[in-house]
């Protein structure tokens, strides 16, 4: 009986430490982009058998994000020292009413900003473009979901004020607007407010999201992702919450979601919403899943924002 015991309690110990091999590679692969790596991320019922076996295994190459085009309007290229060396656009527009700071989303880059900041320099304002850490044209190749890039929104922030910018407002799109709310949360930064689309909850919401596209369980591999992930790049992930972020955020915010967003729920979206110590607006477009909404959904993305701004800028409540 001991024997059978120690021989179960060994195949139970290997299968704990391979699990964990697996889920670290998921991880690392999920929080570190390859560079150089330019072929297109495809579907899995276009992967080969092999192919499928090995994603499985090892994980998926990320490619790192990189510049898809140049915006049509005139900009200055800067750079901002952070915890990586930050590439952005600074646009200039004559007698503006502020300026935007944009951040963009998980595997995006600066110029998959472009419609926006195109649109907010039609409104008056000028507008930075900010290349995330392991992004675009900023240094590194490593993303924390928001965490990490919250520095970021810090050091542009700041980067700004040094310039003389000032009504400083924060657009953030999923992971860019996560990166906003913790920005505040912990540096308490004087942003004028936020126009904030499609935020996740927290991190491990986010991980069960994929696992629920795919049909797969998420427990306990979402949780262990979670743990992994946070580690392997030095923070909690378990702590890495928007809900959190929104208790200390007093400033004015705009909310926006899609009805039909695969990845963020309206559940999520109203316990954010819900939390948001300030004055608050929330408005869901009913056709939109997680994407660029000004792309399909441009007027009724003006209708809505161009008041919340027009509020912040004469300091009237939205």
């Amino acid at each position: 009986m001991k024997r059978l015991l120690k021989a179960v309690l060994r195949i139970g110990l290997l299968f704990f430490i391979l699990v964990n091999i697996f889920v670290i590679m998921h991880a690392y692969k999920f929080t570190h982009f390859v560079t150089g790596h330019s072929r297109l991320i495809r579907s899995t019922t276009q992967l080969s058998r092999p192919e499928k076996i090995r994603s499985l295994i090892f994980g998926v190459d990320l490619p790192r994000p990189v510049q898809r085009q140049v915006p049509a309007y005139s900009y200055r290229q800067v750079r901002i020292a952070s915890n990586a060396t930050l590439d952005a656009w600074l646009t200039d527009v004559p007698d503006a009413r502020g300026t935007i700071l944009l951040c963009h989303g998980y595997g995006g880059e600066k110029s998959s900003l472009n419609n926006y900041a195109q649109q907010f320099q039609k409104m008056g304002y000028n507008t930075l473009q900010l290349d995330f850490m392991g992004a675009g044209a900023s240094s590194d190749n490593i993303v924390t979901i928001g965490y990490k890039e919250a520095e970021n929104v810090k050091d542009a922030f700041t980067y700004l004020q040094s310039k003389d910018y000032s009504n400083i407002t924060g657009y953030g799109v999923s992971m860019g607007g996560v990166a906003l709310l913790k920005a505040y949360s912990d540096h308490r930064l004087p942003f004028k407010g936020f126009i904030i689309e499609c935020p996740f909850g927290s991190m491990l919401g986010t991980v069960k999201a994929r696992f629920d596209i795919i049909g797969a369980p998420a427990f306990p591999m979402a949780h262990l992702l979670t743990f992994w992930g946070g580690t392997i790049n030095g923070f909690n992930a378990f702590s890495h919450n928007s809900v959190d972020y929104a208790r200390n955020v007093d400033i004015p915010v705009m909310l926006l979601s899609g009805a039909k967003d695969e990845y963020v729920t309206l559940q999520e979206i109203d316990d954010i919403y819900n939390n948001l110590a300030g004055r608050k607006m929330k408005y869901i477009l009913p056709e939109a899943k997680h994407e660029n909404y000004i792309s399909r959904f441009g007027p009724e993305w003006l209708r809505e924002v161009s008041p919340f701004l027009k509020g912040l800028s004469v300091g009237a409540q939205p």
